[in-house]
């Protein structure tokens, strides 16, 4: 019998790191249609991406302008209403004045400033220019003004006299001062000069000493008026509000001219008018030169002057319309818009402006504004 058969050894092949072995197939790259669209989708995300960037400068240059146009303008009619309430101050007491006087713009000499006081038969009479002095058109207006550099000969202009709102111990020479005195015994309440130290100022102080002088008020004369240029030389064709001030320069006077806001382009200026002296405009007219009342305007028939100072020494209230202008034109933009700065045609009906037709952005700002100074003392 044979032995059985011994069973055979399975034998296991193992890995050897050196062996081939068969492995998934491997990514060689991408198209080029694949990177073609990839190119596209890029090429209008960044489109997407400039077009906002773009989009957002061009929005907020465009409100930078509206800003600045904005800011000019209300700028503009904020001084004219503030330097307008202290219109007629001279000094901390009021002075009844006996005459007024509307000396020119222009003037530099302080005895043509329109400041008069004189003692007839004891009774102290006292000339003061008047508050204000307006022009409708400066090609019009019979005062020399050719102190008002640059200025637009169909301009309005405004001319504002006071003293300034702080009064100094001494005088500096070349300039006008206003000097009120505090003493009983003094024979006249005020006086105007422009000496240097305390030569030309008499009057005394609360104690009456005649060591003590009373205190000395610096006089401003202001001419606010619109020029085709803020700088003109060469022309900047920027409408500018303007002001020529009376000012000490190197001992003396003289007419000093500053730009104040960028694109005003026009103003117009109405003046109440108080024909019975109680301290309230009775009506607003354009030209208070006039001798008689102005059909349209509504006012009493009595009370009007043929003279020029005393007919300004009756307004009381002034209104101020002005039209503010961007400084920079609008990439499409079109400016076909009337304004309404309160000028009447010879019917009484309202004369607009424009439309201009061009790329500016314009508003119009206004303000009614009243003369304490002036009607404060008519009402007591």
């Amino acid at each position: 019998m044979k032995p059985s058969a011994l069973p055979i050894p399975v034998r296991f092949a193992r890995y050897s790191g050196n062996s081939a072995m068969p492995s998934p197939s491997r990514q060689a790259g991408l198209g080029l249609v694949e990177i073609m669209v990839a190119l596209a989708i890029g090429a209008f995300m960044l489109g997407g991406v400039l077009s906002l960037v773009i989009w957002v400068s061009q929005a907020r240059t465009e409100l930078n302008k509206t800003s600045e146009q904005i800011e000019n303008g209300r700028y503009a009619i904020q001084l004219l209403s503030d330097e307008l309430r202290l219109a007629g101050f001279y000094g901390a007491s009021q002075v009844a004045a006996s005459s007024y006087s509307a000396p020119s713009p222009c003037t530099t000499a302080m005895a043509s400033l329109g400041f008069a006081f004189t003692d007839v038969g004891g009774a102290f009479n006292a000339q003061l220019p008047a508050a204000l002095q307006g022009y409708v058109a400066l090609s019009t207006t019979g005062d020399d003004v050719s102190c008002l550099s640059n200025a637009r000969s169909d301009s309005e202009a405004l001319l504002v006299r006071r003293a300034e709102t702080s009064s100094v111990a001494t005088a500096t020479a070349g300039v006008p001062y206003i000097q009120l005195s505090q003493c009983q015994t003094d024979a006249k309440p005020m006086t105007a000069n422009m000496d240097s130290g305390f030569t030309g100022f008499e009057l005394l102080g609360k104690d009456c000493a005649t060591s003590q002088k009373a205190e000395l008020w610096p006089y401003v004369l202001r001419t606010y008026y619109l020029s085709d240029c803020d700088i003109c030389s060469p022309s900047d064709g920027i409408p500018t509000l303007k002001v020529a001030e009376l000012k000490e320069v190197g001992g003396a006077l003289s007419i000093v001219t500053q730009s104040l806001a960028e694109g005003i382009e026009d103003i117009h200026f109405e003046y109440g008018m108080d024909l019975d002296t109680d301290g309230a405009p009775d009506c607003y007219v354009p030209d208070p030169r006039v001798d008689t009342a102005p059909a349209a305007a509504n006012c009493p028939t009595s009370g009007w002057s043929s003279a020029d100072a005393p007919s300004w020494s009756n307004v009381v209230s002034v209104r101020v319309n002005l039209l503010a202008r961007s400084t920079e034109p609008s990439a499409g933009w079109k400016d076909e818009r009337e304004y309404d700065l309160g000028r009447k045609d010879a019917d009484g009906n309202s004369d607009l402006e424009g439309p201009f037709n061009d790329s500016y952005r314009r508003q119009v700002y206004s303000a009614v504004v009243t003369l304490p100074n002036v009607s404060g003392v008519r009402e007591q």
